[in-house]
């Protein structure tokens, strides 16, 4: 089964995706014990992230506005009204950490 380290390394704007990814992490830890007993191996693949275009950071920064801008302004008032800037602080710190270019 493939998860993804979005599991562990979570992403403002991609929590669905993150969430998603941590309940195949369980999916295979729960089916790996429950099949262990019949000689069946359950591998869980986990890719990281890879510099490409999709993991841009102007990309990442866009659909943080994106969200930010499309929610009520009662929703940004009760975030407050540095949480953008701050969200993409955080992404600016994060990606250069955990994107690599190596794929081997």
């Amino acid at each position: 089964m493939c998860s993804s380290a979005t599991a562990w390394c979570l992403v403002p704007c991609h929590g669905p995706y993150c969430s998603s990814k941590l309940a195949v992490h369980a999916y295979c830890v729960v089916t790996r014990h429950e099949l262990q007993p019949y000689g069946v191996n359950v591998i869980e693949i986990v890719p990281g992230w890879f510099k490409t275009g999709i993991q841009s950071l102007q990309r990442l920064r866009k659909s943080i506005d994106t969200v930010w801008y499309r929610a009520s302004q009662e929703m940004r008032d009760e975030y407050g009204h540095d949480y953008n800037e701050k969200a993409k602080a955080y992404a600016d710190n994060l990606q250069p950490l955990i994107v690599t270019e190596d794929t081997t």
